[in-house]
């Protein structure tokens, strides 16, 4: 072989020995890239699942005011509210023919659930039609209540006497 042909071999051998080193760093780069990409690409939709979430819940919050209201209105909001409740009873009372006496007003922590109650107890008396129709106002306030104790005692006449303890739910407690 001649001179010529031997160097036109080895520049031969070195450019294709250069040009698959680079197009081997190439494919290395472009691998190592498209690695990056589909991190970002997990990253990018993991952040806007964690939008979309933001924003399904706060519509949530925002198209359920009226329904959360409702159910805060079925608790007596705080320990103070309860005053406003006896005095809804003692007004109540009359107007359906009874005389009305609050005998107890107290805190209550069911242990089970940990849940706070005012507990109050009041004897009224009327006849036993009023009586009886005042208990079913009772029994279906708008509150999480529950009549713990009823006592009916006929009393002169026509005139009958009741004992009644309720506990109504607390939706916050002050203590």
């Amino acid at each position: 072989m001649s001179k010529s042909t031997i160097r036109t071999l080895i520049i031969s051998v070195c450019l294709l020995t250069l040009a698959v080193v680079v197009f081997g760093v190439t494919a290395y780069q472009a691998s190592n890239q498209g690695h990056k990409l589909e991190d970002q690409l997990a990253a990018l939709a993991a952040s806007r699942a964690q939008e979309n979430s933001y924003y399904r819940l706060q519509n949530i919050a925002e198209n359920t005011t009226d329904d959360r209201e409702v159910v805060r209105s079925y608790f007596l909001e705080n320990e103070s509210s309860s005053i406003d409740f006896l005095n809804h009873l003692e007004t109540l009372a009359p107007e359906m023919g009874l005389s009305f006496e609050t005998r107890e007003l107290s805190k209550v922590t069911e242990a089970e659930t940990n849940s706070h109650w005012i507990k109050t107890s009041f004897d009224f008396s009327g006849s036993k039609e009023q009586i009886n129709n005042f208990i079913k106002v009772l029994e279906n306030l708008p509150y999480t209540s529950r009549l713990t104790k009823v006592d009916l005692k006929k009393g002169e006449g026509r005139i009958w006497q009741a004992e009644v303890t309720m506990q109504v739910r607390l939706l916050h407690y002050d203590g």
